[in-house]
């Protein structure tokens, strides 16, 4: 509403001619034009089960668009991070190589560290944040990796650019079998809902911090489920702030090793249930029936153009002598 409010004055302002508008005419809609909804808070959790199957049907089925290309081994990688650390999907696809550094005293670990700039959009209250990553995670990571040139972790099929929160989005708009609106009023039809078919409701990677959180505080480590996806404390010192890299994981503000315990602990929790998912997420795509073919998409209506102004008729040239 707050866009269309905004065309509206420009257009009465700078363009109202344009518009059919004259100077007497009063901006009705800036008093009256009101929305009504109000967006109720999501309190979707899904469960460490539905998370898993996903993960796999993901892996099953890399070709769901309307064309022949497969899900990158990034993007599937990045739907293996959203689950594991349960981090803000902007953040996190976004995660930079020259930001994942060793972790002492923790052999086989791994830190991920974001920027305050990188964390939460840019935003100036955003803090520098620190994810410690256990071996058994970073073996995950390592069967998809393909590009190590890249300066991302979780590079895109776009040269150069990393996976983004609409990507990840996309994928999980895909194994649900959602429309999408294509070019020239064309439609993607998508005949099947994965998810569902292995009994997964549907979520969104936000959701995935709820289930991270609710596990964690029911293995009586919430304070470990809250160091890990950031919450702030409410004592934002000075020391929190620190750019420079090595000192901000282990500053105490980071809370490092209450975050490598909790992390230990959902990570063991989410490949157990992924090796005890696996053949049964098999048994239920092998036993589902093929797949229809989509119906084509029809020719979008051919635009009507006007008469439009009459165009003048050529001068005759004169014959040369």
């Amino acid at each position: 509403m707050a866009n269309a409010r905004a065309a509206l004055d420009w257009g009465h302002s700078d363009h109202s001619g344009l518009c059919g508008w004259t100077e007497q005419d009063v901006p009705w809609w800036s008093n009256r034009a009101k929305v009504r909804y109000k967006a109720q808070t999501r309190e979707h959790t899904p469960t460490v089960t539905e998370l898993v199957r996903t993960i796999l049907v993901a892996e099953h089925c890399r070709a769901l668009g309307g064309t022949d290309q497969e899900t990158t081994p990034g993007t599937i990688a990045a739907l293996w991070a959203v689950v594991l650390t349960a981090q803000r999907t902007g953040a996190l696809g976004g995660t930079r190589r020259d930001g994942v550094i060793p972790v002492p005293d923790h052999p086989g670990w791994l830190a991920w560290t974001w920027t305050g700039e990188e964390m939460k959009g840019g935003t100036s209250a955003a803090r520098p944040h620190g994810l410690p990553i256990p071996p058994e995670a970073l073996a995950i990571f390592a069967r998809f990796e393909r590009d190590n040139d890249s300066n991302w972790l979780f590079p895109s099929r776009a040269a150069g650019k990393h996976v983004t929160s609409d990507g990840l989005n996309q994928l999980l708009y895909r194994l649900q079998g959602k429309t999408k609106a294509g070019k020239k009023g064309a439609v993607t039809v998508r005949k099947r809902d994965w998810l569902r078919l292995v009994g997964v409701r549907h979520w969104t990677p936000h959701d995935a911090r709820r289930t991270l959180s609710s596990y964690l505080a029911d293995e009586e480590l919430g304070g470990a489920g809250s160091a890990i996806l950031a919450h702030s404390s409410g004592k934002d010192t000075e020391e929190a702030r620190i750019e420079d890299i090595t000192r901000r994981v282990y500053a105490r503000a980071q809370r490092f090793p209450l975050k490598a315990k909790g992390m230990a602990a959902w990570v063991r929790h989410v490949l157990d249930t992924y090796e005890r998912e696996r053949p049964v997420v098999e048994r239920m795509l092998r036993a589902a029936p093929p797949v229809e073919a989509p119906d084509p998409t029809p020719d979008p209506e051919p635009v009507v153009r006007g008469p439009g102004r009459p165009r003048k008729p050529k001068a005759e040239r004169k014959p040369r002598r």
